[in-house]
């Protein structure tokens, strides 16, 4: 395995870093994995950088429809409503939480990676947002100082109904192509990155090393981590 030595901590202001953005659903196991990958392996060797954002896939002609607020009562949904509700949860943390979201969404999905092969995605990933996982997500919310009132009176409002219209909307301006293991979409700086993150093959530690490689290619920083330095990279195709 190749390795990267871990970058110092950059100072940088959110303006100067480079943005990664992704389109997620809670319920994609793929999904799971690469945030789960973001935060383990990902920002150790990138430090400051990059700063990560997400909405929610809810575009009116895809897989999970059923969560765009506004589509109508035939919406398909692959992954059933019940996504919606976890989605909406994620986004009520994100709004009102946007330093520890990545920590939180990490938390209540379980432990990802390691010897469970990304296809299965996280161990209660498919439970976020249920009442079998509520004890979890309350435990995560309490160790990372996120009040749970708050979040469950936008969760559970019309609040967190606006907040995922929003995703909704994002979602629906947006054309990318995904397959069944498809999920995140992934833009850097505005500009596709990749289009689908192929959880089912050993590909990770490539597509890992091709994005550490496009992110460090968009820094401006004047002092960049040791890991953009690497000739070692290997290009993701």
């Amino acid at each position: 395995m190749l390795c990267f030595t871990t970058s110092l901590v950059v100072a940088m202001s959110t303006a100067d870093r480079v943005s990664v953005e992704i389109m997620a659903e809670s319920y994609c196991p793929c999904a799971g994995a690469w945030e789960a990958g973001w935060q383990n392996d990902m920002l150790p060797k990138i430090g400051e950088i990059a700063t990560l954002s997400r909405f929610f896939d809810a575009k009116k002609n895809g897989t999970q429809a059923c969560c765009n607020p506004s589509a109508g009562a035939d919406a398909s949904c692959m992954h059933t409503k019940s996504e919606c509700v976890a989605d909406t949860l994620q986004r009520c943390v994100q709004a009102y939480y946007p330093k520890v979201w990545l920590e939180f969404t990490n938390c209540i999905s379980g432990p990802c990676g390691g010897s469970r092969p990304d296809v299965l995605g996280c161990k209660y990933q498919f439970d976020i947002g249920q009442p079998k996982n509520l004890a979890r997500e309350q435990i995560c919310a309490q160790n990372l100082t996120v009040n749970w009132t708050t979040i469950t009176t936008c969760w559970r409002g019309a609040e967190g109904v606006q907040l995922m219209q929003g995703d909704a909307d994002k979602s629906d301006s947006v054309e990318p192509r995904y397959g069944l293991a498809g999920l995140p979409v992934v833009w850097i700086n505005g500009q596709l990155f990749s289009h689908f993150f192929d959880c089912r093959f050993a590909g990770r530690e490539r597509y890992q090393h091709a994005l550490l490689e496009a992110i460090c290619a968009a820094s401006g920083a004047a002092v960049l981590p040791e890991a953009c330095k690497s000739k070692s990279a290997v290009l993701f195709q």
